[in-house]
This record gives C-alpha cells, structure tokens and sequence, in this order.
C-alpha cells in the first residue's frame, strides 16, 4: 500500500488554532456532493505565505493505521476534488473543495475516510442510512482543529436523524473539541416516492342531468303550445271580426 497518499490530509489536518471545517453533502437518489470550506487563520508562529503554501502543496503526510486507503476513489486530492481558493488576507485562509459523484462512492471518499472508526453506509433501492460511532478522526489527527461542521442536504424524505440542527431539508451536525467524543451521525432517507394520487372525476359545471333535460324540454312544449294558441285565438277573433 502507498502510505502517501498525496492530497488527503489537507482536508483534515491543520497545524494552527483557530481552525474550521465545513462540511456539506448533498444527496439526490443517485448522486451526492461535496462542499469542504476550511478556514484557517494566521498565528503569531504562522503567516499567509506559510498557509498559501501548505495549502499549495496539498500537504502530504503518512498515514500508517488506516487501512481504508486502498479503497479511496482517488489518491490524489486533484483527480476527485476541485479546489478553490475563496479568500486570503492578513488573518486568514479560506479554502474549498468539491466533488461531485455517484452515491455508491460515498463511503470511499477521503472525507468519509476521516470520519470515526466505526461507520457504515447503507445504499439499497429504498433507503440511505448513514451512521458513525461517536468520535471524529478529525480531531484526532489535528490537535489543534477546533470545529467541525457537518450539513447534509436532501430532497428526499428524512424518516429519522439525531441532527442538532434542522433547518428545512439541511441537517446539521456540530461537533467542537469539548463534545466530539460523545457525538455521532445518523440519518435514514427513504427513497420510496408518495404515489400520485389520481384526481378524483369531477362532472362538468352546468352539466344538466336527465331530470334537468326533461323538465327543460316539457317547459319548451308548454311554451311552444302556448304561442300556439295564442295564435289560434287571434285568427278566430280576426274572422268574428269579419263576419260582422
């Protein structure tokens, strides 16, 4: 196995205070994304240069004790992520990554790679279930990391989730220095979709019924009979007239 792995431990390794990740998946039924923000500021030990440069250099390091990476979908931070620089001034140094992917290489991800030693992904043709034992690699690898916040987004229906905090379909995970060893993730997402309901046959407005039909049709021959004789009598007056 390559214990380098050129590119992964940018993501969760950072060697200053002050340190935050963003990390937001976005699900659909077949595909997901990643969005990896990490903010990270300027010490008295450490300037921008120094940052730009670690950053720069995708910060390769040897990882020994996991075994996962022969899995990865990429060894390479550049052949599965984009990476953009999205600020850096005289304080801090505001990166991001992204990746776009089918939802089966979720878990082969380097970022999943990282989240605790107990995990499992479940993608099967009616749910998602994601679940983590408590603890985050994050921290453990990065001393000096002080946040991490994990938002996953869906459109599909979410039927349980121990999120702390949910806003719409974004579900959210906060985890610190102090309480990352008593946290964990879990979400289940069904991908049944509600069946449509077939609308009901409504009858046409002003359609008459029979009943309606047939006491129009008797008021039309009452009418009509009537101007009838209406007439009638009028000739009979106009001949009397006549006649006399």
């Amino acid at each position: 196995m390559n214990k380098i792995k050129l590119g992964l431990i940018i993501i969760f390794t950072f060697i200053i205070s002050g340190c935050t990740v963003n990390y937001d998946i976005t699900i659909t039924e077949d595909d997901f994304k990643e969005e990896i923000t990490i903010n990270d500021f300027v010490t008295a030990t450490r300037t921008i240069e120094d940052i730009a440069s670690t950053y720069n250099e995708y910060y390769p390091r040897e990882v020994l004790e996991l075994t996962e990476l022969d899995n990865l979908i990429c060894e390479k931070l550049e052949e599965c992520y984009t990476k953009e620089l999205l600020s850096s001034n005289s304080t801090n140094y505001t990166y991001n990554l992204s990746n776009n992917n089918k939802l089966e290489k979720l878990e082969n991800t380097p970022t999943w790679l990282f989240v605790n030693n107990t995990k499992s992904f479940l993608n099967d043709t009616d749910n998602i279930i994601i679940s983590t034992g408590k603890g985050l690699k994050y921290f453990d690898l990065a001393p000096d990391l002080t946040n991490v916040i994990i938002t996953i987004k869906t459109d599909l229906e979410v039927t349980n989730s121990n999120a702390d905090l949910v806003n719409n379909n974004e579900y959210t995970w906060l985890f610190s220095r102090n309480n990352y060893t008593s946290k964990n993730i879990f979400i289940s997402i069904s991908k049944n979709k509600n069946e449509e309901e077939e609308p009901s046959e409504i009858p046409e407005e002003n359609e008459p019924s029979p009943e309606e039909d047939n006491n129009i049709t008797n008021y039309i021959l009452i009418g009509i009979a009537f101007v009838i004789y209406i007439v009638i009598m009028v000739i009979i007056m106009k001949k009397k007239n006549k006649n006399k």
